[in-house]
């Protein structure tokens, strides 16, 4: 591996050495690993990539989360390994891609025929608020604009549209 992939073999490593000491793995990077946005065939490509080089190592030192930026958008995945969602919900690392911000908004939508693992997916502008304890990681996503939720009914600049809470690896 490139000295890079080495730091981050290490570095991961150091983290997962004690789970009492640091409950909670969050790794930020700019491309994705996981997504489902269309009229993205290269972002698409280079996640099939990251998967087969560096998703090992989020399964061997059990990173929880997956920040990144990259598509102008929003995406949740279920928790997964090897671009499926793990049978017992927590075995997986969660991944967010939460890069609506800096460029106009995606125009392609999301299709589960590049996965089945996107759980929450919009092409519109918010922000994350995490929260956490040594038992539990919580995050949000927050829309900047006004929305109409799944029912019909107008949600306010500031609302929190998508949200979840992971628990420890088992």
């Amino acid at each position: 591996g490139s000295i890079q992939y080495k730091w981050l073999a290490n570095d991961l490593a150091s983290a997962a050495s004690n789970r009492t000491l640091t409950p909670w793995i969050v790794l930020a990077t700019h491309r994705m690993m996981y997504t489902t946005q269309l009229q993205e065939e290269g972002d698409f490509k280079v996640s099939l990539a990251m998967r087969e080089h560096l998703e090992p190592l989020l399964y061997k030192y059990r990173v929880n989360l997956m920040l990144v930026g990259h598509q102008h958008s929003y995406e949740r995945s279920c928790p997964a390994y090897k671009g499926e969602c793990v049978d017992d919900g927590v075995s997986g690392t969660t991944h967010i891609v939460a890069g609506s911000a800096g460029a106009s908004a995606e125009k392609g939508g999301f299709s589960p025929s590049l996965g089945n693992f996107s759980v929450a997916h919009v092409n519109d502008y918010g922000y994350l608020r995490l929260s956490a304890n040594s038992s539990m990681l919580h995050v949000e996503f927050v829309r900047t604009n006004s929305y109409e939720n799944e029912s019909g009914e107008k949600q306010p600049p500031g609302s929190v549209w998508d949200s979840v809470t992971l628990m420890p690896w088992t």
